[in-house]
């Protein structure tokens, strides 16, 4: 065969469409009947699962504490989605605090051009993870 023929390169372009198509859908349907919330804490807007581990900026809480979030922005119970003017009625987040941390280093570095000016200087935000236990609303 020579070497740039069809059956070199694999299955058509359009079977591999199509098998993303698929999945893409499956994963689609699979969303639709998830209740979720998307809430806001420390100025940064989450989106929250029954059962999922999230990384916030940091509470005053300590580990193991159990935390409320009332600034819910949006919810959907799998069939309808309220959206709030600004925040959703009576809808909250409650969430355990499984402990703290810091992210990965992030390096600031100035520089100017032919001046000799360069400043070099790490930062390491602080977070607190969480696991979200249930959404009411």
């Amino acid at each position: 065969m020579s070497r740039g023929s069809r059956l070199d390169r694999g299955p058509p372009f359009d079977d591999i469409l199509w098998l993303t198509r698929k999945a893409f859908d499956e994963a689609q349907r699979d969303r639709e009947d998830v209740t979720y919330a998307v809430f806001r804490t420390g100025g940064k807007q989450f989106r929250a699962e029954p059962g999922e581990r999230l990384k916030v900026p940091t509470l005053a809480a300590g580990a193991g504490d159990a935390v409320t979030f009332e600034d819910v922005l949006l919810l959907s119970d799998g069939e309808a989605v309220k959206v709030g003017r600004p925040t959703v009625k009576g809808a909250s987040v409650k969430a355990e605090v499984l402990g703290h941390g810091r992210g990965k280093k992030v390096i600031v570095f100035k520089r100017k051009r032919r001046k000799g000016y360069r400043r070099k200087q790490g930062h390491r935000q602080n977070y607190t993870e969480i696991q979200v236990d249930e959404i009411l609303g």
